[in-house]
This record gives structure tokens, C-alpha cells and sequence, in this order.
């Protein structure tokens, strides 16, 4: 009885966390002249310029990827 209370309850919690999901507000216009975007900053070159890159992972494989990304912006 008790196994069998112990897999309904697992079951419930399992099928309840994917039954609600934020719905995000649909844009309604977007003006591509304006704000940060890559087009409108690439143009310019200064080095008031700052660009900052971020990486993911914490493995070796990861890191390995991130070095060479680097070394290839380097070039």
C-alpha cells in the first residue's frame, strides 16, 4: 500500500510541474534602427567599443572551445 501511495504521489508531482507555463506578452513592433544590435555597432570603429563574450560549460571540452574561439578572434 505504501509503494503503491509513494508512485501515485512521484506521479502527481511529475505531470504537475509541466502543466503551467509563463505566458510572455507577443511584441507588438520592433524599430531594427534602434538599440543594441550587431548592424548599427559594427559600423562604427572606435575603441570606445566594448564587447563582452560569455561562455558556457565547465568541463575541458568547454574550455578548450572557449580558447579557441579567443584565439581565432585574436587573429
Amino acid at each position: 500500500m505504501t509503494l503503491k501511495r509513494s508512485i501515485l504521489l512521484l506521479s502527481a508531482l511529475l505531470i504537475s510541474g509541466c502543466v503551467h507555463y509563463p505566458v510572455n506578452a507577443p511584441v507588438r513592433s520592433a524599430n531594427p534602427q534602434s538599440g543594441y544590435r550587431f548592424q548599427t555597432v559594427a559600423r562604427t570603429n572606435s575603441d570606445d567599443l566594448l564587447l563582452m563574450l560569455a561562455f558556457s560549460g565547465g568541463g575541458t571540452r568547454a574550455a578548450a572551445l572557449s580558447y579557441g574561439v579567443l584565439e581565432e578572434l585574436r587573429q
